[in-house]
């Protein structure tokens, strides 16, 4: 213990002196001078513009002191605690003034009398805070010392993590408790209420602020799922409750952000973390059973995307600076760039610079420990890596070229490699699985599932999971540059504007899933099915109620029509949503269906019946939606005006997009028939874009303008409509988007049903199977 305090007191002495010389620009100047000047320096009433600079002043040395304390205590015993703590507080004292006098050697430091008083009186308090909680701190930091002795590797790295991660969320400590400042964060945008209506920029800067403020936060998750055995529903609920009281930290920073994002995305990232946990066998077989060329070709597409990201974009130009540019490299001190800005930029900067070659260090050092090489020739390499970056920053206008980065890349290398060392020392067997257990029930027909309950525990903790990415993901969508003003206005302003996103959510979540729990009814020798245009109507009330709720009325007008029947209440506005929505959902259940018809077991008379029923409503359907339609905005997106051919063929594009999505959700969850499932669901992607495409309208003559219906639905507004390439990009988006959501959204089903009918009921010879 004393030596981990005295090399904690040097450390934090070194650390202390070197910022308070930083940049380390000496200017000589006689003794007596320099004794006279600092005696004249006056000393004035603190200011209030100062307070920061106060505060920072006298929590410096606290720490200095508290160490200073506890090492006397434990290294001269005979002294007594007050007589090591009077030792202590005395040079604390003696250092305030050294670190102050010699600041008038190194301008521009400012140098003031006022810091001595506040230095001295940090020292003073870290002293009497060794006195009064130093044997309870040291034992208590015994007590964890020991624990995490005993720990494995990797989660003596995650507390590490962890400390760092609390840490840096609170710094630069410039901490105010005054409800003027507060306030004046409000006002300057940097106390963010309502969740994602912070973000700024474009598609690229939102993207990189969510996933880095999901993945900051995914170490934590698996740490706490592997301590405390949780699911990951708890590591999500317990990194969100962390993460909210950070935020609530930051509101007394004065120079952090407030943001109700973050627990938000952090709950995100800590749930991934513990499905991480649940899969740590199954993970950790994938890692072992990797060969060392494997990693050594990841660890060259890592250090390739490195350069690309220092050196874009790619701009090389030699210029007449060249050469001062190198000097200036090589002369500048360390960390004087950072100096020059702002504490919390600093700090942020030497973070993101260790953490971008912490992955290289570690990749590497799984390929040494397959190829049994040397780590040295690992950290030689971070090395050489940093150093080309740097290098080729001299040649990149406007890069600044400098060697406290390449401290930074190779310190994030070198901890990369010993991470790696980690992975080995994890004891995989006392890490307990939190993967569900199913229980086997009498066979019925439609899909089968294999649990006592409706649905095992996983299908409820991946439908919530569902919905808090369904609201992220919406919430994300109104802010980014480039969306329809039609999507943008469904949601309400401000807090309103949350009940709307969460109210869509689960209408969308509705929408796509809502068929699996009644699904297994549909059996053909019963007669459920007999009562799917039953099933359909109340399926589609539910999403009424949801989007009444949640969407204004006029975006409801928008698309199926003001009132023009003088019904009573809102009957005729349900009794066209209704159809429209049976329009929609039917090819998603078709699509359901036909899949599991395709899988092994699969009933064909299901499909059957879908089809009929599918032929009974078309005509009905047609003539609410597009006959009879009480507004022109759905049919003048149609070829032809919605004429029936035109109309089933964008059926047929909805059933052939859904299909696709859900055969590859099949085909994750039961990995089966391979090759003839990827070409059906390529085949039927390609055949979806053909139906949807040529089933529009590809001219309309509205507003003046001249434009398609996918111009008139993927353009940002009415007055920059997109044309060629950028349209069809556009859709591909859009496409993809739906593609993957309902893949996502359907996997866990199909994870936990059987993708075929199960076999007959008692009292029938089994169907006989070639």
């Amino acid at each position: 213990m004393p030596r981990i305090l005295a090399a904690s007191t040097l450390i934090y002495l070194v650390f202390v002196i070197y910022g308070s010389w930083v940049p380390l620009n000496f200017s000589p100047l006689p003794l007596a001078d320099a004794f006279q000047r600092f005696a004249s320096l006056p000393f004035a009433d603190q200011a209030i513009e100062s307070a920061t600079d106060w505060a920072t002043n006298s929590i410096l040395l606290i720490p200095f002191t508290f160490l200073l304390g506890g090492w006397c205590r434990h290294r001269f015993p005979g002294c007594g605690a007050l007589l090591s703590v009077i030792l202590a507080v005395a040079t604390g004292v003696v250092l305030a003034f050294f670190l102050e006098f010699s600041q008038i050697y190194f301008p521009p430091r400012t140098v003031s009398q006022k810091d001595v008083l506040a230095l001295s009186l940090g020292g003073l308090l870290g002293a009497i805070a060794q006195l009064r909680w130093g044997a309870l701190v040291g034992q208590w930091l015994g007590t964890l010392w020991q624990a995490e002795q005993g720990r494995s590797g990797l989660l003596k790295a995650l507390h590490l993590y962890l400390l760092v991660v609390l840490l840096f969320s609170i710094l630069p400590l410039d901490i105010t408790v005054s409800a003027v400042e507060i306030y004046h964060k409000w006002t300057e945008g940097r106390l963010v209420l309502v969740p994602f209506s912070g973000l700024k920029g474009g598609v690229a800067e939102i993207v990189y602020e969510l996933a880095t403020d999901l993945l900051l936060w995914l170490p934590v998750g698996l740490l706490l799922a592997m301590e405390r055995r949780s699911s990951s529903l708890g590591a999500a609920i317990d990194v969100g409750l962390l993460a909210m009281g950070v935020e609530l930290a930051q509101l007394f920073v004065y120079s952090r952000v407030t943001d109700v994002t973050d627990p938000l995305l952090a709950a995100l990232g800590g749930g991934l973390g513990g499905y991480l946990a649940s899969r740590e066998r199954k993970l950790f077989s994938i890692i072992s059973s990797r060969s060392s060329s494997f990693w050594y070709r990841a660890w060259g597409a890592w250090a390739v995307t490195m350069v690309v990201v220092f050196w874009f974009p790619f701009d090389f130009a030699v210029s007449s600076v060249l050469i001062e540019n190198a000097q200036d490299m090589l002369t500048r001190l360390p960390f004087l760039t950072l100096y020059q800005g702002t504490e919390f930029r600093a700090i942020n900067e030497i973070i993101r610079k260790i953490a971008l070659f912490v992955p290289g260090g570690l990749i590497f050092g799984m390929a040494v420990s397959k190829s049994g090489g040397s780590v040295r020739a690992g950290g030689l390499l971070m090395l050489m890596l940093a150093s080309i970056i740097e290098t080729g920053q001299l040649f990149l206008p406007g890069k600044v070229a400098d060697t406290t980065d390449i401290l930074l890349f190779s310190l994030g290398g070198w901890l990369g490699l010993h991470l790696a060392k980690t992975f080995r020392s994890v004891d995989w067997k006392t890490l307990k699985s939190t993967t569900p257990k199913t229980v086997q029930t009498e066979p019925r027909a439609g899909l089968s599932v294999e649990s006592t309950t409706p649905f095992p525990v996983s299908i409820e903790y991946s439908q919530l999971i569902a919905f808090a990415v369904l609201f992220i993901g919406l919430a994300v969508l109104i802010k980014l540059p480039g969306v329809p003003y039609n999507i943008k206005e469904l949601v309400a302003p401000g807090i309103a504007g949350l009940f709307s996103i969460a109210g869509i959510s689960m209408a969308l979540l509705w929408l796509i899933n809502g068929h699996f729990p009644v699904i297994r009814k549909f059996d053909p020798t019963s007669r459920a099915l007999c009562f799917l245009p039953l099933w359909l109507i109340g399926h589609a009330l539910v999403n009424w109620v949801l989007l009444r709720l949640s969407v204004p009325l006029e975006s409801i007008h928008d698309i199926v029509g003001s009132p023009v029947l003088d019904w009573a209440w809102d009957l005729e506005l349900i009794g066209r949503y209704v159809a429209l929505h049976c329009a929609i959902s039917l090819p998603l259940l078709g699509a359901i269906i036909l899949t599991a018809s395709l899988s092994r077991g699969g009933q064909k008379g299901i499909l059957a019946i879908w089809c009929l029923w599918s032929l009974l409503l078309a005509w009905p359907l047609h003539a609410v939606i597009v006959s009879h339609a009480a507004t022109d905005n759905l049919t003048e997106l149609m070829r032809g005006g919605g004429d029936f051919p035109y109309a089933m063929l964008l059926f047929s594009g909805a059933f052939l997009a859904s299909l696709s999505a859900t055969l590859l959700a099949s085909l994750l969850a039961r990995p089966s028939h391979i090759p003839a499932k990827l070409f059906l669901i390529v085949a039927a992607m390609i055949s979806s874009v053909a139906c949807l495409w040529f089933g529009s309208e590809p001219m309309i003559l509205k507003y003046g303008k001249v434009f398609s219906a996918w111009q008139f639905l993927l353009s940002p507004d009415r007055n920059n409509y997109i044309v060629g390439s950028q349209l069809w990009l556009h859709f591909a988006v859009v496409f993809t988007a739906y593609f993957v959501l309902v893949a996502l959204l359907h996997y866990p089903f199909w994870k936990n049903c059987a993708s075929s009918v199960s076999q007959p009921r008692s009292g029938r010879s089994p169907e006989v199977r070639a």
